[in-house]
């Protein structure tokens, strides 16, 4: 087994290699997969142990492969899960073909078996296959048979014509029979004749070379008329003969009525005509084919499995697909592809129920009623769409998802709220949670001991405490001319939606105009790729234009992370160390304890020390402290 054996369609029965990620909770890469655990289950059987086990493509990537022996691969369908000590249950299904797709015969080779496919198989009448069995009949007895018919007339017709002349006298034959142009029978019937004459007459007869007639009695009348009789009957044949020679005429001229040089070369040029047409339609033949290949070319991807029209319960709605040994509407839903072979036209329909017993799979009604034996069909390895999911089912299936949950899996990364990002109001709303001047102002009231260290503070605030460093009115511009755009291609969404009594859908010429070749993604399915998206990869390709987050899109927990992080940053800005604006802010509100030489500023629980800072001049007159050095 080898990397060889990955494939493009899965063959049943025959070794595959399968790659797949294994992903953790978050949907990221396993690098290290532990207790790796692969199963595999046929047909729907109970899972076992693979063969093999997973292994990680180097080096630390998070893709693994596993190689699927060809007993693992003996089945419709081959289910494998993949378990593993750190990452989730990677599920894999394939839906296996009869061959590869590289083993399917190529135009040319369909081509070359039609050609050279035996004659004697094709003997249905009106078929292409009968017409090349006859051309092949006339070729035989234009080129056997007829031309020893006409070499035999020919024979005969030119030994006519040697004898004829020379039989003729004055428009008579005057022929000599002998006994070596009789046939043995014949030679025999007329010694009989001649014998039962000379005994009739009375004659008896000497064989010495000649015939010594002795009368010893006189000839009676009786016997005379016998004589004259057969003279008669052979002067009937002689006139028979004559008739048979004068149609004939002279020198063989009554042979006219045969078949001329002429009348045969007119003949053979008909047969040129006519092979010449069947050659074009075999052209013809051979276009179809071709045309025929491109098209199951294409299916022979996409095909679970294939035959041809059984013999029983067919109609424009029902096919007979003998053979098949699928569970009661186990292939509902699948596509079928039936080749009328009658007008070379292939039509597709979804099967909306499939029976077992009877082998019949019901479609919405076909232009033709399939043929039994004659037209083909594929059952392909898509199913059927169904409506896609509305509106409102999108926005309520991603309002179950709780901001904490997206956070969990992507949150927003680091720095993709920028200053120029925030609008002004929303740096208003930020600056309106901030301690006012009158709030300042009575807790001055309570510590003013402490009035020059908050002074030294405040006094290191960036922008003088103005804070102009937040986001611009150019670039909250930025963000409206983002949300512009967006908003034109929302304009075009909600042009495919319609309202159904308070519910939104998409119409049907939405659905008509969709894409097809499977089914639509559920809502949780659409939610879980939303989901996947990070806010980081969001602003990598478009950024966030002038003035797009306003006070108003902002959430509470928005803010309130906002404002978080603010206290966490340099009060001189620029990092996030040092001495922090929240660090500036607790000697405002929290416990502050001063003694000789040192204060303490603790945290909200006034028990944790939060900074000190040293005691390094105090004025003697007024005990006031003149220097503060924080650490």
């Amino acid at each position: 087994m080898a990397s060889t054996d990955a494939k493009a369609i899965p063959v049943k029965n025959a070794a595959l290699r399968i790659t797949f990620p294994i992903l953790d909770a978050d949907g990221d890469l396993v690098t290290g997969a532990t207790s790796l655990d692969s199963e595999v289950s046929k047909d729907g059987g109970t899972f076992a142990d693979c063969t093999n086990e997973a292994t990680e493509i180097a080096t630390s990537s998070g893709m693994y492969y596993l190689d699927l022996t060809s007993t693992e691969m003996n089945a419709d369908t081959v289910a494998v899960i993949v378990k593993s000590g750190n990452g989730k249950t990677t599920p894999i299904v394939l839906y296996t073909a009869s061959q590869n797709i590289n083993d399917i015969p190529t135009a040319a080779a369909i081509a070359d078996a039609v050609w050279d496919e035996a004659q004697s198989g094709h003997t249905t009448g009106g078929s292409f296959g009968e017409i090349a069995t006859e051309i092949a009949d006339i070729l035989v007895d234009t080129g056997t048979t007829l031309q020893g018919e006409l070499d035999g007339i020919q024979a005969d017709t030119e030994d006519i014509q040697t004898r004829l002349p020379a039989a003729l006298v004055g428009g008579r034959i005057d022929a000599t029979i002998d006994a070596t142009g009789l046939e043995s029978g014949a030679l025999a019937l007329i010694n009989a004749e001649v014998d039962t004459a000379i005994a009739d007459v009375g004659l008896t007869t000497t064989i010495t070379g000649r015939i010594d007639a002795a009368i010893t009695t006189r000839a009676s009348a009786t016997a005379l008329q016998t004589v004259d009789d057969e003279i008669a009957v052979i002067d009937g044949n002689v006139d028979s003969i004559l008739v048979d020679t004068a149609e004939i005429g002279a020198a063989g001229a009554g042979l006219t009525a045969l078949a001329s040089a002429s009348n045969l070369a007119t003949v053979a040029g008909y047969i040129d005509t006519e092979i010449g047409t069947i050659l074009t339609n075999l052209a013809t033949v051979d276009t179809v084919v071709d045309a025929i290949k491109l098209v199951t070319d294409k299916l022979s991807g996409l095909v679970l499995t294939n035959g041809t029209i059984g013999s029983t319960g067919n109609s424009t709605t029902a096919l007979h697909l003998d053979g098949l040994t699928y569970g009661d509407d186990e292939i509902n839903g699948q596509f079928l592809a039936i080749l009328d072979v009658s007008t070379n036209e292939i039509h597709v329909r979804e099967i909306t129920n499939w029976d077992l017993a009877s082998e019949v799979a019901t479609v919405a009604t076909l232009p033709f009623t399939p043929e039994n034996a004659v037209d083909t069909y594929w059952i392909l390895s898509l199913s059927a769409g169904g409506s896609a999911p509305s509106a409102s089912a999108i926005a309520d299936e991603v309002q179950t998802r709780t901001i904490a949950a997206v956070t969990l899996v992507n949150g927003l990364a680091a720095n993709t709220v920028t200053a120029a990002a925030l609008a002004t109001d929303a740096v208003t709303e930020i600056q309106s949670g901030l301690a006012t001047a009158s709030a300042l102002s009575t807790v001055a009231g309570y510590l003013d001991t402490e009035v020059a260290a908050i002074k030294a503070v405040t006094d290191a605030l960036p922008d003088a405490g103005a804070l102009t460093s937040l986001a611009t009115a150019a670039a909250l511009t930025t963000v409206d001319s983002v949300v512009d755009a967006i908003k034109v291609t929302t304009d075009k969404v909600d042009d495919t939606l319609e309202d159904d009594a308070g519910t939104y859908r998409f119409t049907t010429n939405a659905l008509e105009q969709a894409p097809t070749g499977g089914s639509a993604p559920t809502v949780g399915q659409i939610a879980d790729e939303v989901q996947t998206r990070t806010i980081a990869a969001v602003t990598v390709v478009n950024g966030l234009a002038a003035n797009t987050v306003t006070a108003v899109a902002l959430a509470t927990d928005a803010g309130q992370e906002i404002a978080d992080r603010l206290l966490q940053r340099n009060i001189m800005g620029g990092s996030d160390s040092g001495r922090t604006v929240s660090e500036a802010f607790a000697v405002l509100r929290n416990r502050v304890q001063i003694d000789e030489s040192t204060v303490t500023v603790y945290r909200t629980d006034d028990t944790t020390a939060y900074w000190t800072a040293s005691i390094a001049t105090v004025d003697p007159a007024n005990g006031l402290i003149q220097d503060l050095n924080p650490s």
